[in-house]
C-alpha cells in the first residue's frame, strides 16, 4: 500500500477538519499499534501539544521513503483517506 504524506499549516482538530495541504512523500507502514496512555505521559507537551490523552491513536512505523520530485497539492485531513493523483514522479 502506498501512503502519501501530506503536511498542512494548521492543527486538526476535530474529525471534519480540513486545511490546504501538500503531498511531499510515499511511504509504507512496516509496524503499527496502540499508542498507550503511559506513552502519552512520557512523550512530552512537544508531541502530545499539551492535550489529555484519549483511545483511537496509533504509532507507526514508516520505511522505504520516497520524496516526490513535485508536490501534490490535496486537501489535509485527520487520519487515512484517499485522494485521486493523476501521476507521481519520484525524486531520484
Amino acid at each position: 500500500m502506498n501512503i502519501l504524506l501530506v503536511q498542512n499549516n494548521r492543527y486538526l482538530e476535530f474529525d471534519k477538519d480540513e486545511d490546504e495541504g501538500v503531498g511531499l512523500a510515499i511511504v509504507d507502514f512496516t509496524r503499527f499499534s496502540t499508542w498507550t496512555e503511559v506513552e502519552h505521559s512520557k512523550a512530552g507537551s512537544i508531541v502530545t501539544l499539551g492535550r489529555d490523552w484519549k483511545k483511537g491513536y496509533y504509532k507507526w512505523e514508516i520505511n522505504n521513503i520516497r520524496i516526490l520530485k513535485n508536490p501534490i497539492f490535496c486537501k489535509a485531513k485527520k487520519g487515512i483517506y484517499e485522494i485521486e493523483v493523476d501521476s507521481i514522479a519520484l525524486k531520484d
